[in-house]
Formats: C-alpha cells, structure tokens, sequence
C-alpha cells in the first residue's frame, strides 16, 4: 500500500484523537468541523487535524486509497491509524504524540510484526539501511504511570490490533538510528527534537542529569516525560556509579506505583544484567530498603534475580539485614526455598554461612535453626581459625534467659506463659470402662477436672496473647530462648560427630565470661574437658569470679562434683588464691547492674564474702606475691567505689533528712490545733465522739512517730563510719528502716489531712469523700513510683536469696536433668 499523505502535523493522544480529544469519524456520509479523522468523502474539514476530505485542497490520494480498500476490505482486515515521529509529552491529563503525522492503512487480523514493519517502511520511505522503526501504543487512558508499551514481538501486535478495533487507539511509529549512533551521527536527522549522544553514547549528559534530578525530587510524571521524549530508558546508566533509574525506583527513591510500572515494562531479563559498580542488581536495592511489593513483581518475572551475587558473593537476601526488613527478609528465604536446587547451591557455600550470622544476630533463631538442620555442614567455620556460630550465638547473651533483666511481673508472666498447645488429654492409658471401684472413679473425675482446668487455663492466655502487647513479647522472648538452646545442641551434636570439638574452647570462655548458665550446661553435657580450658592463663573458676558471673558460679557449685575443692586449689602464676581474685574490682558493665556506688559496693562485698566461705580459714590471710592479703587487695581495690558509696550514701540520708523535718514540723502543728476546735467549757474537741476525728488524731501520731524515727535512722546514716564492712548489712539496713518509715509517715500525714478536710467540709456530704480519696492519693502513689523501685532493690539485695540464686532451684533443675537422661 502506498504511504498517505497528510495534512499539518497535530498531537494524537492515546485514545487515537487530537488534542481536542474527538474520536475518528467513521461515518462515510456526514460532514465533520473537529480535529479528528474525517471520513466523509463528499465533505471538507476545516481544522488542523489529519484531513480526508476528498475534495480538500491537499492531496488525499493514499487516503481515499485507504478509505476505499477499507469500505471494501474483508472481514478479517481491520483498519489501523497511525502516527509517525512524533514525541511524547505529558499534557496533565493524558500522554500526547505531538508533531506527529498521522495516515491510515487496512491490515490482516493476523498480521506479524515483521509484515506491519514492512509496510510501514515502504509508506513512510524509511532508509531500512540506517534506521529503524519502533512501535508503541498506550494503553491506559488518562494515566500518567501506565508505562506506554513497545510492541517487540507477533504477541504483542497481535494484543494491539484486537484492543485496537474496539478503542481505535493509534500506532505510534517512531523512527530511530542504528548502528550510526554508536558512531556519533546525529539523531537531528531522524528527529530534530533529539539531543546528542551522552557518555553513555550521546556528547554530553544532559538527558541523564534531567532524569536523575526528577527522580530525586520525587517527580515520577517529569521522569516519566523525560524517558518517552528522550533518548534514554529506565535502564540506562545515569552516574558514575552505573545506577539505572530501576536502582532508584525500588531502592532509595522508592515510589511502590511508580517502581511497579517500571518492572512491568522493561525486559525481565534485564533484571539480572543491570548492574551498578559493585555488582548490585536492583533486587539488592529493593531488599536493602525493604521494598517486598517490588521484590514481588521482580520474582514473578525472574525469579534469577534472587540469586544473583554482587562483587561481595552477597544476595539480595543479605541485603536485608543492613536496615533492617525482617518482612523482607522473610519473604525471600520462602521464595529461594521453593527452588531446591539453587536453594542447596548458595546456603550450602559461604553464602550460607554469611545468611546465618546475619540471622543470628537478629535473633531470628527459629531460621537460624531451620539452616543448620538443613545444612549442617554450617555448624563449621567455611576456613580455619573463622568464627563459629558457637560463638556468634554466645556473644549474644540476649538469646537466653539469663542474659534478660525482667521485674517481678515480667518473670512471673514469662514462667508460666505456654508456648506449645497443651494436651487436654490425660498420659494415663488405664482401661476407662474397668474402673469400677470408687478409687478408679476418683481418679477419673480428677482427670476430667484436669482437662476443665488445661482448657480455661489455655484459653485465658490465648485471650490475653490476642490483646496485651508485652504479655505476646514476653512469649516471643520464651519461645527464642527455647529455640537458641535447641540450636546449641543441633550445633553440638554435629561438632561431636564430625570431631570437631576444638572448636569449642572459645564459646566456653565466652559463655563464662557473658554468664550464660544455659549455654555452660549444654556445652558441658557434650564436652567433657570444657572446665579445663584457659584463656589467658586463667581457667573456668578464675574467669567465673574475675568476671562477677553469678549465674555459672552457682552452676558451677551446686552441679558439679568437687566443685569446693577445686575453687580452693586455684592459684595463679601471682599466688592469687580464689579469694585475691574475689577482691579485684568487678568490670564496670558488672558494677552498673546495681544502682548507685553504695549498692555496687554491698555486691562487691557479697562476691567476696561467697568465695570466702569457699576457701579455708588459713586461705583468707595467705599473701601473694605483693605480700597483700585478700581483704587488703579489695580495699586497694575498692577504695575508690567506697569513697563514692559514702558520698552517694550521705547525699541520699540528707536529702531524705529534709523531707523528714518538713512533715514532723507540719503533723506536731496539726496536732496542737484540733480541727473544729474545742467546746469553751470542758476543753473537749467539739467532734470529740466523730469517727473523723479519731481517724485524725491516729493518723497524726503515727506520721509523728514514723516521720521522727526515720529521721533518726537518716541522721545515723550521716554520722556512721564507712568502714568496707558497712556497706555490706549496716548501712543498707538503715536506709531501708528509713524509707518505710518515711513512706508511712507521708501516707499518715495524708490520712490525716483527708480527715481534717472532712472534718471542715463534709459533715453531712458523703460525696466529698470522693475527690478527697483521689487526690489523697496522687501524692502518695508517686512516692512509690519515684522510692518504691530503691526500696524494693536494697530489701532485695540484704535480705533475699542474693545475687547466687536459690538453691534449690539449680538442685531441682540438676534433678530434672538426671530424670530426662534416664528416661
């Protein structure tokens, strides 16, 4: 078919009209005054449009040649507009092909691409020598992000000529360079409008700096301009670091909408090939900045793209870790498990290794777990003298139980939250149906009551998983701690079997230097020459005092046989007996545990009284090298942290001093002037029979007596000694008498004021009880918020089981570790 002639170039929009938006007209006997397509063969049209007036003053041969093989064509042509060199621009409302040329020709249904590339180089003279034809329609109207679709195969013509013939969009047909621009020739002669090459095959960068600039600025329409007017793409390199406007999109600049038009149009298998100066393709930038939608789109298409490897042999699944995006991270080990076989390839090599640090130190155990039962292999160093991910695991103590600080409520929760299901059902297997006698029968109504009981017990604490956040926290945190303890022994039993056991040494130390009791149990249950080990010529016992690790020592002496006796044979290359080391000063991340230089100075002194009912009598006066003692090594030692707990001490005593004076000043005043007064002639209180005045006067004695008790005891703070042995009874005890007498002096006092206010105001107003109750209250509740935690602290540290724990609590964990061996 011969090329048409055109009239005065216009702007065709995506839906196949000009700029004012008039569809083609297809009617062959009417008169059109629109910019569109005019059809009527008998008629003139005045407007800029493509004219097809017949009768019109330009020549119209090809497209009354056109129209006439489209009256007459067959059922299986349609008819096909097209608009040639044009340029793309965002108007604000659509996309317009401005400057274009538009004509008309009749195709097959069923033509290929390589026919319609044909035709439309013999219409429009196209030099097939140097250039080349693409073709494009856009597809979403009004739609600034639907990306406009380049047709590259017979599908995609295919899917064009069916949407075609019922939207009557146009083809846009742009010619473009071949070989020529690689070579520097001008793209002025195809299109004028087109700027010359950039270092990436055009004189300067331009186009690129343009792109980039909106890109950052946010403006994804500018961008989206810029590449369909532009000879660029979203591919090409924009900066010295070979980023593509795909790195950008899913990465740092990350526009979910935007990002998902640009996967959709490029070339999936693009996707693995472009790579920025270290090797980073843009699945890496997706997973560092956690984009999982993109991430989603990207696999969809090519699923090679999860196992790419930059310059580093990382992932995109390690580059979740550098923020990071648990979510992400998530997503992409389910994705890169589906395929088995690339599966083993990558998490069975280094890779593998470098995955489950990175989990490891997120504390995502269950995973951590998941690797090392699959590939067990990783339970080794990749190359001699690495980290093992014994060690990696025992550098964390917030993996186990022992290295969380919880309060009261928090253990209590944490003890009796459930992590597994339940079984409501009895391990008894007696024969239901032969119980008839009445000791059988109560023994099944107990089993019933049990089940009752399992199953209100399990539903309260799914109820209050569901709606209380940190009771749900505390349950994660069991559930880990559980998990890690699982994994060390999955990472035992692999060292054991595959004679590795060397490898051990360092974990053991550090698990002892951390105070994880937990991971020295588990270690001592596979290797038996654990207590043996050294690190710097200090061995288990010197570590675990040196260290302040109360938890491994109460392991130590309530688990392990003869443990006394070899605490009394330690000796260093110093002559340090166990009780020198006691008296060295404690590392400072062990002396902050305590609040306050007073309290960290009554550890020190519990540490070293502990390890002297070890050692024996003769022990505790032997002289080292430097001719000291134990008690004269801790006062060397410790004479610093005294001098702070005295001053600490003395500032605390003074300023409660005050607070004391001040209320035994206002209740003596108080009780000198009786509320309501005195009746003149018998000298009684007129309320002397009201049950408000008696709970007055009470009230004001007590805060009386208490008050001037705990001033006292405040008072011998100041005046005592400060000897080293003060701190360890003495000195706490009193402060402790203190701060309860004064905190039921200040609740007195305000009992007693209530009473005088009700005394004054509410005889015969019952509802004024209620403000006075609650503002009664306001100030006696942040005395125990603020002193409260003190209190609770220094009576926890005097007078309960101490920093070594109770007993019987690593008695019965020892038994319960016996009885599951036997069974």
């Amino acid at each position: 078919m011969a090329p048409s002639s055109t009239t005065s170039s216009s702007n065709i929009n995506s839906k196949g009209t000009t700029n004012n938006n008039n569809e083609i007209n297809e009617d062959a006997n009417s008169t059109s005054n629109n910019d569109g397509i005019n059809e009527d063969t008998n008629s003139t049209s005045n407007n800029d449009g493509i004219n097809e007036d017949m009768n019109s003053s330009s020549s119209n041969n090809d497209v009354n040649e056109g129209l006439d093989s489209y009256k007459a064509r067959p059922r299986d042509h349609v008819r096909v507009f097209v608009a040639y060199n044009g340029k793309w621009k965002w108007d604000g409302k659509e996309w317009l092909f401005e400057n274009s040329k538009g004509s008309l020709m009749v195709v097959s249904k069923y033509v290929t691409l390589s026919q319609i590339t044909d035709i439309l180089n013999t219409k429009f003279n196209v030099d097939q020598d140097s250039c080349g034809l693409k073709l494009e329609v856009h597809y979403r109207f009004g739609s600034p992000w639907f990306p406009i679709i380049e047709i590259e195969d017979d599908h995609d013509i295919s899917a064009f000529i069916s949407e075609s013939s019922k939207t009557k969009l146009p083809l846009c047909v742009t010619p473009v360079l071949k070989d020529d621009v690689a070579e520097g020739v001008g793209q002025d002669e195809i299109n004028p409008d087109i700027k010359e090459e950039s270092p990436h095959g055009r004189k300067d960068d331009s186009v690129e700096r343009s792109l980039m600039e909106a890109i950052m600025d946010d403006d994804w329409v500018k961008a989206r301009e810029i590449v369909n007017t532009e000879e660029i793409t979203w591919t090409s390199k924009l900066d010295g670091a070979s980023l593509t406007a795909v790195h950008l999109a899913v990465g740092e600049y990350k526009d979910i909408e935007a990002a998902k038009d640009i996967l959709m149009e490029i070339n999936p298998e693009l996707l693995v090939t472009m790579v920025d100066n270290d090797g980073l393709i843009p699945a890496h930038y997706a997973a560092l900045y956690g984009n999982t939608e993109c991430l989603e789109i990207m696999v969809h298409y090519n699923p090679e793209c999860l196992f790419i490897l930059n310059d580093d042999d990382s992932l995109p699944i390690h580059y979740t870790f550098a923020i990071p995006s648990i979510d992400t991270f998530l997503y992409l080990f389910k994705q890169m498990k589906s395929d088995k076989y690339k599966y083993d390839k990558f998490f069975g090599s280094a890779s593998g290794h470098k995955l489950l640090r990175y989990v490891i130190d997120e504390g995502l155990m269950d995973v951590a777990y998941e690797l090392i039962k699959d590939y067990p292999s990783m339970a080794t160093p990749v190359y001699e003298k690495a980290e093992t991910p014994l060690e990696w695991i025992i550098r964390k103590p917030d993996l186990f139980h022992s290295g969380t600080h919880y309060n009261f409520c928090q253990r209590f929760v944490y003890h009796h939250v459930p992590i597994e299901n339940i079984s409501f059902g009895s391990n008894d297997t007696a024969d239901v149906e032969n119980q008839e006698t009445p000791k059988k029968d109560t023994k099944y109504v107990r089993r019933c009551l049990h089940d009752v009981i399992s199953w209100v017990y399990v539903k309260l604490w799914e109820t209050t998983l569901l709606h209380v956040p940190h009771v749900k926290r505390l349950k994660d945190d069991k559930v880990k701690h559980n998990t890690t303890i699982k994994l060390l022994r999955r990472i035992c039993e692999e060292l054991v079997q595959t004679n590795t056991t060397d490898l051990y040494d360092i974990p053991f130390c550090l698990a002892v230097e951390n105070d994880t009791a937990e991971a020295i149990e588990v270690l001592t249950k596979y290797f038996d020459r654990s207590y043996e080990f050294t690190k710097n010529g200090q061995d288990m016992y010197e570590l675990t005092v040196l260290n302040r690790s109360e938890k491994v020592y109460s392991f130590i002496m309530h688990r392990k046989p003869y443990a006394k006796l070899t605490f009394k044979l330690t000796l260093d290359d110093d002559l340090n007996n166990i009780l020198h080391l006691a008296g060295r000063l404690a590392p400072i991340h062990k002396l902050n545990i305590a609040s306050g230089a007073a309290l960290q100075m009554q550890r020190e002194l519990q540490w070293f009284e502990e390890v002297k009912k070890v050692v024996q009598l003769t022990q505790t006066q032997e002289l080292n090298c430097n001719k000291e003692t134990p008690m004269m090594v801790f006062r060397r030692e410790h004479k610093d942290l005294r001098k702070d707990g005295e001053e600490w001490m003395k500032k605390t005593a003074d300023s409660y001093t005050i607070t004391a004076a001040l209320i035994i000043t206002i209740v003596f005043a108080a009780a000198i002037t009786v509320p309501g007064g005195n009746d003149d002639k018998t000298g009684k209180p007129i309320y002397e029979t009201k049950a408000s005045l008696i709970i007055f006067a009470i009230s004001d004695a007590i805060s009386l007596f208490t008050s001037t008790t705990s001033l006292l005891l405040f008072l011998s703070i100041l005046t005592a000694r400060y000897a080293d042995e003060d701190f360890l009874y003495k000195l706490p005890k009193r402060l402790i008498y203190g701060l309860v007498m004064l905190f039921v002096s200040v609740t007195s006092m305000m009992v007693a004021f209530s009473a005088t206010l009700y005394i004054m105001f509410g005889q015969g107003k019952a509802w004024i009880l209620i403000p006075i109750a609650a503002l009664t209250c306001l100030p006696i509740a942040s005395f125990v918020t603020l002193q409260f935690p003190l209190l609770v602290e220094l009576i926890s540290s005097t007078y309960c089981h101490g920093i070594f724990g109770k007993k019987k609590h690593y008695r019965q964990s020892g038994a319960n570790a016996n009885r599951k061996k036997r069974s």
